[in-house]
């Protein structure tokens, strides 16, 4: 695709060429050729439609997630999310080693692609949270845990300028993928100073249904506050805040 250069930013189709906006400024691409009708019928396109379809699957399952998380993802995420998930997602559906081509979906793939996906590019859970965390799922209980030993969030926490405070998130989930339904729960932690005292050791804790027959799947992140009069206002629209699968335990 090419990139539009110039004082003029253009939109729209002109003759065979199509004038777009995306996130990397105005860009121009050739108009298709191929009519939608013979790449749904013709056999030369049957790669094509297969393609399509997987990568509906995928959509589909990231709009899934997106939903079963918003609570958690919404204040943590970048404006490429959308299509950074589906891109982790697609792994997921090659994955699948039962399905014959076209037919391949991410319940059947491994969900452990998944794993370590930040929400948020602008600001990754490593380099944000630089103390040890541990992520577990219990299935039995279906407590979802993240333990996080005492630590200085002065060294070890990267905090936006003008920040005072912070809080961990957890987000635990039962998604059912091939019917398209979820359950979800969401923990905090206390309110903490950003400042040079150890904290003390913090579970934070999210619960599913106990024996779970769907797949699992643990969020666990940061957000930033500034602390005025006693009140605490997130900082710069959320930003800063970075938030991560943690953990997937698959059906």
């Amino acid at each position: 695709m090419a990139k539009q250069r110039g004082p003029i930013k253009l939109e729209g189709t002109l003759d065979d060429i199509t004038f777009i906006k995306t996130a990397d400024g105005f860009m121009a691409k050739m108009k298709s050729g191929v009519p939608a009708s013979r790449i749904n019928s013709d056999p030369a396109f049957e790669l094509t439609r297969q393609n399509m379809q997987e990568f509906n699957s995928a959509a589909k399952a990231g709009k899934l997630l997106r939903e079963a998380f918003a609570t958690a993802v919404k204040s943590s995420s970048d404006g490429r999310v959308v299509s950074r998930l589906v891109k982790e997602l697609m792994k997921v559906v090659k994955s699948d080693t039962t399905s014959a081509r076209g037919l391949r979906t991410v319940d059947k793939g491994n969900l452990g692609f998944l794993q370590g996906f930040n929400f948020n590019i602008k600001a990754a859970v490593t380099t944000t949270v630089r103390t040890p965390f541990n992520p577990t799922i219990d299935r039995p209980s279906g407590n979802l845990i993240v333990h996080i030993p005492t630590f200085i969030p002065g060294n070890l926490i990267q905090a936006p300028t003008g920040s005072t405070h912070f809080r961990f998130v957890v987000m635990g989930g039962e998604i059912d993928f091939g019917n398209n339904v979820y359950s979800t729960d969401i923990g905090y932690s206390p309110m903490l100073p950003i400042d040079f005292n150890p904290t003390a050791n913090l579970d934070i804790n999210a619960t599913v249904p106990a024996n779970s027959t769907q797949d699992l799947i643990l969020l666990f992140g940061i957000q930033f506050f500034q602390r005025v009069n006693g009140l605490d206002y997130a900082m710069n629209a959320g930003q800063y805040n970075a938030m991560e699968i943690a953990a997937v335990l698959e059906a």
